[in-house]
C-alpha cells in the first residue's frame, strides 16, 4: 500500500461528491462541447430548460410576479434563456440588463435578442436607487448577474452593487432570490465574496456544486442548493478534467471509514487512547472530550491530568486509567482540550512529538506549538522519521492564525486552500474548524463538511470533536481517515440535536448522546 492509500484511501475518497471551481467548469463546457459537435448554446438552454422545470414544479406559481437579472457572460444567457421558457408559466415577467450597451458574446447574445423578440419588457440597470425603487417588488428575483465568471479581483460594478442592495430590501418584504449557478459576488473557486455580494434564498448549481457553494464565506449566502443536471454524462474523460482532488464529505464516505464491530474480539484489538487535558481551571472540556472519547468504543483509555482532577473524573468514569505512563501504553495520543499553557505544558508537548505514535493535537496544544520559533520544523522532523500525516492539526481560525499568520489573509477568502497550505507546511494533517470544516492531507486531496450548524458554535464542541477523532484513530484507520469520520459524526450530531432541541437550546455535553445515535445511524 502507497503512502497516500495509508493515508486516505483512493475509493473512499472517490466516494465523496465532487464540486467544480471556475476553471474545471470551462474544461466541462468545452469537453462537452468538442466531444458532442453541438454548439454551446445548447447546453445555454439545456441549463435554462433544468432551472425552469425545477422552478415550476417546485417554487414559482402561475401568474408569479418574476425580475430576472441578466449579466454578461454564460450566466447571463442562463438568464435570458430561463426568462423567455418562463413565459410559458407567468405574464407578469421582467429582465433588467446589466450589459445594455454590449456585446455578450455569440450564445448570449442570441439568447439576449431571442428574449426580445418575445416581447419580454426589458430595462437597463441603472446605479441610482430610485431606479429600483421605482420597480413594483416582485414575488420572485431570478439572479444571473456573474455566476462562474466572478473573480475577486473584479468587484462587482455600481450597478450590480445597488441591485443587490434592493434584494436585500425586498427579501426582508417577502420576495424570494432564486441564482443561478452562484450567488453574484461568490467566487466559484475559493467561496471568497464580494462587499455587496447578493445573499440567495435558493441557488440552482449546474452539473455538480460549485466549490465557492460549499466553503465559507461565500456559503451563508448561498441559501439552499439544488445541482440540477442538465443533460450531459459525466464520463471518466470528463470526470478526469475537472479534478481538483477536493471531496465533499458524505453518507457514502462516513458508512466506508465506519469501524466495524467484531462481536468476537477483545479489548486489546481496539486499541490504547492516551488522552493529555484538562487542568484546574476548565475542567469541563476534558470531560466532554472523554465522553466523545468513549462512545467510539476504545478498548483503553488513559488520561494524563492534573493530579487534583483525577478523584473526580475517575468517579464519573471509571473507564479511564491514571497513573500510568500513557504515552508509553497507547497507540494514538491526543493532547490539547482544555490543557492551559503553563510551562510544563511545552516540555510535555515536545515529549509527545519526539514519541513515535499517531499525534492529535488541539487546541491549548497547538496554542503552546505555536509559542514555538521552530513549530513547523518539529512537526516536519517527525513526519520524516514517520511519515507525513502522523500528526493531525486541528485548529479553529484564531489558533490557525497564531501557527501561520502570514496565511490569515488567505484564511478570510479560501479556507481549503488555507488548509492545503499549512498540510503541506507541517506535511501534517490539517482540520480547520468552523462552519464547513475543512480537512486537509499533505498529499493535496482535500475534503469539505456541507455543514453549518448553530449548535456547534459554543465552548466545548471542539473537545467533543477531539474525543471523536482520537477515538475513531485508534480502531485502526489513519488520523486522516478518522478525522473525516469525526467531523461527519460530529456535524450530523449537531444537525439532530439542533432539530429537535433548537440550535440556542443545544449544550456541548448534548453531543455525546446525538454523537452515539449518528453511529448507530451509520452502522445500520
Amino acid at each position: 500500500m502507497t503512502p497516500t492509500e495509508k493515508l486516505f484511501p483512493e475509493e473512499i475518497f472517490q466516494l465523496g461528491e465532487r464540486t467544480l471551481g471556475r476553471q474545471e467548469q470551462r474544461k466541462l463546457d468545452h469537453y462537452w462541447v468538442e466531444k458532442s459537435g453541438l454548439p454551446l448554446l445548447l447546453l445555454m438552454e439545456q441549463a435554462a430548460a433544468a432551472a425552469f422545470h425545477f422552478l415550476r414544479l417546485q417554487v414559482l406559481h402561475p401568474e408569479s410576479k418574476i425580475l430576472l437579472l441578466a449579466g454578461p457572460g454564460m450566466n447571463g444567457g442562463d438568464a435570458w434563456a430561463l426568462a423567455r421558457q418562463l413565459l410559458s408559466l407567468s405574464s407578469q415577467i421582467t429582465v433588467i440588463d446589466f450589459c445594455p450597451q454590449k456585446s455578450l458574446g455569440e450564445e448570449a447574445e442570441t439568447m439576449r435578442t431571442a428574449a426580445a423578440r418575445m416581447g419580454l419588457p426589458i430595462f437597463p440597470a441603472e446605479e441610482s436607487a430610485d431606479f429600483w425603487n421605482e420597480l413594483e417588488r416582485p414575488d420572485f428575483i431570478i439572479e444571473g448577474m456573474l455566476g462562474t465568471g466572478f473573480t475577486l479581483e473584479r468587484p462587482l460594478n455600481a450597478a450590480m452593487a445597488q441591485a443587490s442592495v434592493q434584494l436585500r430590501a425586498w427579501q426582508k418584504q417577502g420576495s424570494r432570490v432564486i441564482s443561478l449557478d452562484l450567488p453574484a459576488g461568490v467566487e466559484a473557486t475559493s467561496g471568497g465574496v464580494d462587499p455587496a455580494v447578493v445573499k440567495a434564498d435558493l441557488t440552482l448549481s449546474f452539473v455538480l456544486t460549485k466549490t465557492g457553494l460549499c466553503n465559507m464565506p461565500g456559503a451563508a449566502f448561498a441559501g439552499r442548493v439544488e445541482v440540477l443536471p442538465i443533460g450531459l454524462p459525466l464520463t471518466e474523460e470528463a470526470l478526469a478534467l475537472s479534478e481538483n482532488h477536493l471531496r465533499l464529505i458524505n453518507l457514502a464516505m462516513a458508512k466506508a471509514l465506519l469501524p466495524q464491530e467484531n462481536n468476537f474480539g477483545h479489548k486489546g484489538e481496539r486499541g490504547r487512547l492516551a488522552l493529555f487535558a484538562g487542568c484546574p481551571e476548565m475542567p469541563g472540556g476534558l470531560r466532554l472530550c472523554l465522553e466523545a472519547a468513549l462512545v467510539t468504543g476504545p478498548g483503553y483509555l488513559y488520561l494524563s491530568t492534573d493530579k487534583e482532577l483525577e478523584p473526580s473524573i475517575i468517579c464519573d468514569f471509571p473507564e479511564t486509567i491514571t497513573g500510568q505512563d500513557a504515552a508509553a501504553a497507547a497507540t494514538v495520543m491526543a493532547a490539547g482540550p482544555a490543557w492551559g499553557q503553563r510551562r510544563s505544558r511545552m516540555t510535555k508537548l515536545l515529549e509527545l512529538i519526539e514519541g513515535n505514535k499517531p499525534l492529535v493535537l488541539d487546541a491549548d496544544a497547538i496554542n503552546v506549538l505555536a509559542s514555538c520559533p521552530d513549530a513547523v520544523s518539529l512537526i516536519r522532523k517527525r513526519a520524516d522519521r514517520l511519515g507525513e500525516g502522523s500528526v493531525l492539526l486541528t485548529p479553529h481560525p484564531g489558533e490557525a492564525a497564531r501557527l501561520c499568520p502570514d496565511l490569515l489573509p488567505r484564511m478570510k477568502h479560501d479556507r481549503v486552500e488555507t488548509a492545503r497550505e499549512m498540510a503541506a507546511r507541517f506535511a501534517a494533517v490539517v482540520l480547520l474548524k468552523g462552519a464547513c470544516t475543512v480537512i486537509a492531507l499533505p498529499d493535496g486531496r482535500a475534503f469539505v463538511l456541507p455543514i453549518a450548524s448553530a449548535a456547534l458554535s459554543r465552548a466545548g464542541s471542539g473537545d467533543v470533536l477531539t474525543g471523536l477523532i482520537s477515538g475513531f484513530a485508534v480502531r485502526g484507520m489513519s488520523l486522516a481517515m478518522a478525522a473525516v469520520l469525526g467531523a461527519y459524526v460530529h456535524g450530523k450530531a449537531a444537525v439532530q440535536a439542533a432539530s429537535e432541541k433548537g440550535s440556542a437550546s443545544v449544550r456541548s455535553a448534548d453531543l455525546a448522546f446525538y454523537v452515539a445515535r449518528v453511529i448507530r445511524q451509520l452502522g445500520s
